[in-house]
């Protein structure tokens, strides 16, 4: 239900609720961390208001409305407002790409649909905070060159940034497929950000559902970089984020049972995981982009892609993980 944690005071419930109902927040792991209780007998009343009690202030990833197994009415809510504050003593991570300078390859042109005027859907458009998935309010970006056409739009980050993830809002309509995000120290009229000429950050492997917010997480051993560059066979999104990452934020994901074959520059020794993460780090972020282990054969494969890799690449092999 939230992207980050919250410390919930108490959440207001509107419409008519069941006779019996309950609330709680939870952790990540779903463990109850505190019951909201009813502040005075509201059944009757259209706007019902819940107290937390969390004493200890443990933050909170979920809340739960839940009906009894008796009631004999259907759980009908129209709007669950939360009230708190954010647990992160850090704050909220900053958008590195909110209203920065863009560019891309072709730009749709279309209608408005509340406006009724023409509409560019140009590359500011992605970044512009608002994800209305509804292309044709005019808040979405779109190129005009078929599916086989090179598409590709542009971000300056206007600065050099480690990012952790990015953040994609998809359009209402099937629009985007297997799309490359990727991280240049290059502007636009200088370098053409087609598909094998920069660092990827990732992969998206399959069809972005409609109308969503997916994140994918960067490749850990990136170096700074000053713009992003998305690009696919056929371009059309809402809202591109992209966040920096900390010093405890910068993970490495593994893939059980799968290694990559053909970008091996090193193999050694190493009873864990950890030691390749290290040695990789070690050699720079200009060497290693990511590793083959081997838990039977304590060994360790170095890999470099540093403008990434087909997928076909990625083999399914017992006893690997990459």
């Amino acid at each position: 239900m939230a992207e980050r944690s919250f410390s919930v005071c108490g959440p207001a419930v509107w419409n008519s609720l069941p006779k019996i109902i309950s609330v709680r927040l939870t952790n990540s792991n779903l463990v109850t961390l505190a019951t909201c209780y009813n502040l005075t007998s509201q059944l009757n009343n259209t706007n019902v208001t819940f107290q937390c009690a969390n004493a200890a202030g443990y933050p909170s990833r979920y809340l739960f409305l839940e009906q009894s197994d008796s009631s004999v009415t259907n759980l009908n809510i129209c709007e669950v407002e939360v009230q708190g504050e954010y647990a992160d003593v850090n704050g909220p991570k900053r958008n590195l790409l909110l209203k920065q300078n863009t560019s891309m390859s072709s730009v749709y042109l279309s209608t408005n649909s509340i406006t009724q005027q023409s509409l560019a859907q140009s590359s500011g458009l992605l970044v512009d905070g608002i994800r209305d998935t509804t292309p044709l309010h005019g808040h979405c970006a779109q190129t005009s060159k078929p599916g086989t056409g090179s598409n590709w739009m542009l971000v300056d980050m206007d600065g050099y940034f480690f990012v952790d993830y990015i953040a994609l809002t998809s359009r209402g309509s099937t629009r985007l497929r297997s799309f490359i995000i990727g991280l240049t120290s290059f502007k636009a009229s200088d370098f053409l950000p087609l598909r094998g000429g920069y660092p990827v950050c990732n992969v998206y492997p399959s069809v972005v559902p409609v109308s969503s917010r997916i994140t994918l997480r960067c490749n850990a051993n990136l170096p700074p970089q000053q713009a992003y560059a998305l690009s696919d066979g056929y371009l059309g999104v809402c809202e591109l984020e992209a966040y920096e990452s900390s010093s405890f934020s910068k993970l490495w994901i593994s893939s059980s049972d799968q290694r990559l074959v053909g970008f091996v520059f090193l193999e050694l020794p190493a009873l864990r995981p950890t030691s390749c993460v290290l040695k990789c780090m070690k050699l720079g972020r200009y060497e290693c982009d990511s590793f083959n282990f081997n838990q039977q054969l304590n060994v360790c494969q170095l890999n470099k892609h540093r403008n990434g890799f087909q997928l076909e690449n990625l083999t399914s092999i017992h006893t690997w993980s990459f």
